[in-house]
């Protein structure tokens, strides 16, 4: 795939753009956890930061690693306590770093073009946007379960 135009070749690099946000993010002896390492190395050995602006990278991680910890905790447990990422775990990994960058509000497309503020690529069809979106069907539940 060739690199688009808005991309400085020289930060190409998921792994050093990564390295370098964290330095600037965490004291230096801080200790990271082996999950919180392999999600971040995973965001961008697997593409998800080829979607994020190279100085919203640190913000990014952040945020990613709070979210995995309220919602995947248990996924991050097995990681950390294994060492490894088997098969299954990578593709939850994987799955929950993708909503993330939707959530987190990616700044380009999966081709690299930039998005407007607050555009989406993940809904792809009509039938997925007339959907509820998952706060409303919890709205809707709560609603059933107190009448």
């Amino acid at each position: 795939m060739p690199i688009p135009s808005h991309i400085d070749v020289r930060e190409v690099d998921s792994v050093n753009v990564i390295r370098f946000h964290e330095r600037q993010l965490f004291d230096e002896r801080t200790v990271r956890e082996v999950a919180d390492q392999v999600a971040a190395i995973y965001s961008g050995t697997g593409g998800f930061l080829d979607r994020v602006k190279t100085e919203r990278v640190g913000e990014f991680l952040r945020d990613l690693r709070t979210r995995l910890r309220s919602e995947k905790a248990e996924l991050l447990e097995r990681i950390g306590s294994s060492g490894k990422l088997e098969e299954a775990d990578e593709e939850e990994l994987g799955a929950a770093i993708r909503e993330f960058v939707d959530d987190f509000g990616p700044d380009f497309d999966e081709h690299g073009d930039p998005l407007e503020a607050g555009e989406s690529d993940r809904v792809k069809s009509e039938e997925e946007r007339a959907r509820p979106s998952r706060v409303e069907e919890s709205e809707a539940e709560k609603e059933t379960a107190a009448a």
